[in-house]
């Protein structure tokens, strides 16, 4: 697990705890193109089965292939594991690229260093913190910001290769979340989206005027497009300095 990442003269050099090392490129001019990363929720409200003849690790090898481009998903859940051991590495790491195929550079990176301490996720799942906001601001605060600093060497060395970065974490994407009862934002939150803020805000403090565009993808959204014999579009969101945590 990478704790840490530093920028020389050669790019991005990404550390652990006993000291190895990864090197991955940093970001160069983009000659006035946006900086792109995405989200990504495990959640289906679709039965896909039912409606395009393929389970779920299929549907999401499909919209990861519609991108057309390189994929680093970094795994930002605390254990890695959805309900009932779902959506573990088993997925992420060896069926999802075995159905990409070796035609689409893909790798998988858990990364719980960017993930909400046990103690929040349990206090938040006790129904112990008052709403989505408080446990926002837990999450922020136990953030460190060598974590933050992994996540944007991966954003960059993503953008370098003309691919793209995937915070991969369990809640859906939410078009109008803002538009939502408390109920359901507390229902649907996610830490991820407070993530890309931290990631963009610390793009912009290295890359002065740099625009930096959130791309959120929605498997419930790429099997619709289908459906309707079209092509998928994924919501991109501007991320501006004073832009607010949660997705609109």
């Amino acid at each position: 697990m990478f704790t840490d990442a530093q920028r020389d003269a050669a790019g991005w050099c990404l550390t652990n705890r006993w000291g190895h090392e990864l090197r991955l490129p940093s970001l160069v001019a983009l000659h006035g193109r946006p900086t792109r990363f995405a989200t990504l929720g495990t959640r289906f409200q679709a039965k896909p089965r039912k409606v395009l003849g393929s389970n779920k690790t299929e549907i999401m090898a499909r919209l990861l292939r519609s991108l057309a481009c390189p994929i680093f998903v970094i795994d930002t859940r605390r254990d890695g594991v959805g309900a009932q051991s779902s959506w573990s590495p088993r997925e992420w790491a060896s069926q999802v690229p075995d159905l990409l195929g070796d035609a689409q550079p893909y790798d998988y990176m858990h990364l719980p260093i960017l993930a909400p301490s046990i103690d929040l996720l349990q206090a938040y799942r006790g129904h112990q913190l008052g709403g989505w906001q408080v446990f926002r601001d837990g999450y922020d605060a136990g953030l460190a910001t060598a974590g933050v600093r992994v996540a944007q060497a991966f954003v960059e060395a993503a953008v370098q290769r003309g691919g793209l970065a995937v915070l991969l974490c369990a809640e859906p994407y939410c078009a109008r979340f803002d538009e939502m009862a408390q109920d359901l934002q507390d229902t649907l939150c996610c830490h991820r989206f407070h993530l890309a803020r931290r990631v963009a805000l610390a793009l912009q403090r290295e890359h002065p005027g740099m625009a930096v565009d959130r791309v959120d993808l929605d498997a419930d959204a790429f099997a619709a497009a289908v459906l309707a014999g079209r092509d998928y579009e994924p919501a991109t969101r501007r991320l501006e300095p004073a832009a607010v945590d949660m997705p609109q």
